[in-house]
């Protein structure tokens, strides 16, 4: 048999699936603190109320922060439990969103921001518009992240060509001057989705941010031990070099 957490509200009880686990502020894995529930309803109707609001804080000393957990009223009824107060049915409401949240800091390694000073903070605007629901500008902003990331390190890798790295197509320093195979792998295709949240029609229709995104995270790995490799490779000349 299927669990149900349960909310009493106004004597009436209603079903959750679950609480939230995390502060969407400090990002902790948490047991939140509840204040107060509230029904809501998109047509204003509290009769048929399609929402609940739960005002939760951070058991956190070093966060304390207050925050709303959004649950939306799904389309499988609860089956007959037995239990008192449970009409028969009634919807699960599910979790819907934590309002307010504050974007997680991405992991970059230092290879990557030493690289291209700029990528994280257009990187890390990115992650920001995405967690504020700006679904429309992020993937540019991520577009922007790949272009800078991928310029500066075909010019680590090629600094005699820095000029003409830095006015030419992105497409044209990927196929010219990255010498990875697997980060050429990863910019090319990140560079078409990257289009594609700039672009009126979309080419790769079966993707979305989220493989954009991927691939950034592949790109930040590969052009870290790339940039190692080359290290090492300067640092430890063959012998009689």
């Amino acid at each position: 048999m299927a669990k149900f957490q349960f909310v009493d509200i106004s004597q009436r009880r209603y079903s959750r699936d679950r609480e939230p686990n995390e502060c969407p502020i400090c990002h902790f894995s948490v047991q939140a603190n509840e204040i107060d529930w509230v029904l809501t309803s998109s047509n204003g109707n509290r009769r048929t109320p399609d929402g609940l609001e739960c005002v939760y804080q951070c058991p956190r000393p070093e966060c304390n922060s207050f925050f709303v957990a959004r649950y939306t009223r799904s389309d499988v009824d609860i089956p007959n439990t037995g239990l008192a107060g449970i009409a028969p049915g009634l919807r699960e409401f599910v979790l819907h969103e934590l309002v307010p949240s504050t974007p997680k800091k991405p992991h970059i390694p230092d290879e990557v921001t030493n690289t291209s000073p700029l990528f994280p903070e257009i990187y890390t605007q990115a992650i920001a518009a995405e967690t504020y629901g700006l679904n429309q500008i992020a993937g540019g902003g991520y577009r922007k992240a790949v272009e800078f990331l991928i310029k500066d390190y075909c010019i680590f890798i090629n600094k005699d060509a820095e000029n003409e790295i830095k006015s030419s197509y992105l497409a044209t320093c990927i196929n010219k001057f990255v010498d990875s195979p697997q980060v050429k792998i990863c910019a090319e295709r990140a560079a078409w989705l990257g289009n594609d949240e700039i672009h009126y029609e979309r080419r790769w229709t079966d993707k979305d941010i989220s493989n954009l995104k991927e691939l950034i995270i592949l790109m930040m790995n590969w052009i870290q031990s790339s940039v190692l490799t080359h290290k090492y490779a300067k640092d430890m000349p063959k012998e009689g070099k």
